[in-house]
């Protein structure tokens, strides 16, 4: 399963990424952040991006869950 996380660097954020990157379901997940991510991991994309209103459906296509 692919999932997204918008806001990856807060305190629940983070502990969600972490959490899932230990879910052997998840097979990827991307983290959307306006500052770099400091956790690392082979499921692990990271995506900065200043603005989050900029995020496009297209950029999250094939991904089956997000949370933000």
């Amino acid at each position: 399963m692919k999932v997204f996380v918008v806001g990856a660097t807060g305190e629940v954020g983070s502990q969600l990424v972490r959490q899932l990157l230990d879910n052997a379901q998840i097979d990827r997940v991307m983290a959307i952040v306006r500052r770099p991510l400091e956790q690392k991991g082979s499921k692990l994309e990271v995506r900065v991006i200043e603005d989050f209103s900029t995020i496009k459906a297209t950029d999250l296509a094939g991904y089956e869950a997000g949370f933000s």
